[in-house]
């Protein structure tokens, strides 16, 4: 084959040669409480009356019922804090004020009362495979 600009030839590659380099621009999140394992969406409520992983909240009565909240602000996700400050809501150790927004990149210990702690993580997939880096 040759290039369609300069007629140069070019270098032949088989599929499995080629090395996906670009990331999806919408990380995925991931949700990780009691050993299970929850995938978020974007607008996914934490709490006993949540979106993801209720069943796991639920037993806890200091969880509020809508505890926190999670959404993708400019290709980031973030956790916004819904409860009032006398429910503790908590990223990585440090207080999250109501309505506070964290960004989240990596792994975090999150914390929603004295009851519910769990991780959340951000991993990235890549667009031709879609395997988590």
């Amino acid at each position: 084959m040759l290039c369609s600009g300069c007629a140069a030839p070019l270098p032949i590659r088989s599929e499995q040669s080629v090395v996906p380099s670009l990331l999806d621009p919408d990380p995925v999140l991931v949700l990780v409480i009691h050993g299970k394992s929850f995938r978020c969406e974007p607008g996914d409520v934490l709490g006993r009356e949540g979106t993801v992983a209720r069943d796991e909240f639920l037993p806890v009565g200091t969880v509020h019922r809508r505890h926190a909240q999670l959404n993708v602000d400019n290709g980031a996700w973030c956790l916004t804090s819904l409860a009032s400050t006398r429910n503790l809501t908590e990223v990585d150790g440090k207080a999250v004020s109501q309505g506070e927004k964290v960004p989240l990149r990596g792994e975090h210990t999150i914390r929603l009362s004295t009851g519910s702690m769990f991780k959340l993580i951000v991993q990235q997939t890549t667009l031709q495979t879609g395997l988590v880096i």
